[in-house]
């Protein structure tokens, strides 16, 4: 399965801050999909999986201690994934 490649995870970190999405007072380390990078998901919202807007860096250690955000409902990715379709058209 395809991952975020090394300049998105760069531009979403400086976006941040270099700090993780769930805890500021840490700084991010690595990048976590917010919807699961699954066959299911990565088959269902193919340009979205791996888009920005499923993208949120996280430090490492709040990812293996800490409650993540809730993955995004099926119907909101739907949406992005239209969005995306339609750009990339």
């Amino acid at each position: 399965m395809a991952t975020f490649d090394s300049q998105l995870r760069e531009k979403m970190f400086e976006a941040y801050g270099y700090r993780c999405g769930v805890d500021s007072t840490k700084p991010c380390t690595q990048a976590h999909h917010i919807k699961p990078n699954t066959k299911v998901n990565n088959k269902k919202f193919p340009l979205f999986t791996q888009s920005p807007f499923n993208l949120m860096p996280i430090n490492h250690e709040v990812h293996l201690n800490e409650p993540l955000p809730k993955p995004l409902s099926d119907l909101v990715c739907q949406v992005y994934e239209d969005w995306l379709q339609e750009l990339k058209n």
